[in-house]
């Protein structure tokens, strides 16, 4: 399966990018392409932003039965903890600047409409 990962919208404005890169792909593995075969993967290519519902339904459900939390911090706070990490020696991981904050805390967040 082909999958292209096109959820970052800072870095995919253009949507001839995606075809392109079909286009180079196709040529790049031409070679080992069998001939009753017309395109190099078996499926796909499954493109991520078109099942962005469907991730978010997963991470609502996961939320919502305390197997992932909500979090609230600002590009800035997270490169700051990205930071602090590689200060003390520390592999970069996700932030968890949020995990054990309280649930009535989190819930004013959202009805404030503070983005997550």
């Amino acid at each position: 399966m082909l999958r292209l990962d096109d959820t970052d919208s800072d870095n995919n404005d253009d949507s001839t990018v995606l075809g392109a890169w079909m286009d180079d792909l196709r040529k790049l593995l031409s070679p080992w392409i069998p001939a009753n075969q017309t395109e190099p993967w078996n499926e796909g290519p499954l493109i991520s932003s078109t099942i962005a519902g469907k991730h978010r339904d997963l991470a609502r459900l996961l939320m919502d039965h305390g197997a992932a939390y909500y979090c609230f911090a600002s590009a800035g706070e997270l490169e700051a903890y990205r930071q602090q990490l590689a200060a003390e020696g520390k592999p970069e991981r996700p932030g968890r600047l949020w995990r054990d904050r309280s649930n009535d805390e989190v819930q004013r967040r959202r009805q404030n409409g503070d983005p997550y």
